[in-house]
């Protein structure tokens, strides 16, 4: 599948869609404690751009950065002796992009969509100096995924908001997935 395709596709939603005379823009940025799949808490941050289309529905999309680690046991046979293990570990460093339905009500905010995951690069974490990694590669270095949000806004000011929120994003791969917490901050645009 092509993933431009996709993409494109979404953003000529949103820019159709920006164009509403009834529609609200928010800026912001948020940070993240997200659970990944081997159990870790990873922290991260993210921009982003919101557009509240009518009363109940927008469009929120943006740009985070993530963390992914993974953990090594590289095995060592020394013959006659027997052999040695060293336990080493890196974070693969993740761009990810989400393109997500907005629906606000008073109580709680519900948000669903896509999600498109860049591989930035790693850096070793652990391991050293028994165990020094110089090169490593994973086939996942796009991925795609689904990401469902619940989120609280609360007015703090005029043009500030703030939105704690519960998430979750599986990755269609299977290899990874992402949920926790977030606290937001958006401006409204005027």
């Amino acid at each position: 599948m092509n993933i431009l395709t996709p993409m494109l596709a979404a953003f000529a939603t949103l820019c159709s869609l920006a164009a509403s005379a009834q529609a609200q823009t928010r800026v912001g940025a948020s940070f993240t404690a997200d659970v990944t799949y081997s159990g870790d808490l990873q922290p991260g941050i993210g921009l982003v751009l919101e557009r509240k289309i009518i009363r109940h529905s927008g469009l929120e999309t943006g740009i985070y950065y993530r963390n992914n680690p993974v953990g090594f046991t590289t095995f060592i046979q020394v013959p006659p002796t027997g052999s040695f293990s060293f336990s080493s570990s890196l974070n693969e460093r993740f761009l990810s992009i989400p393109v997500l339905y907005k629906f606000y009500s008073r109580i709680v905010n519900f948000s669903v969509g896509p999600t498109f995951d860049f591989m930035l690069g790693w850096k070793q974490t652990g391991g050293r100096p028994q165990v020094e990694i110089d090169s490593y590669s994973t086939s996942d270095q796009f991925d795609m995924g689904a990401m469902i949000k619940l989120s609280k806004q609360i007015k703090l000011a005029d043009q500030w908001l703030l939105e704690p929120e519960l998430r979750l994003n599986p990755l269609f791969s299977g290899v990874r997935a992402y949920g926790g917490l977030a606290i937001g901050a958006r401006y409204v645009l005027k």
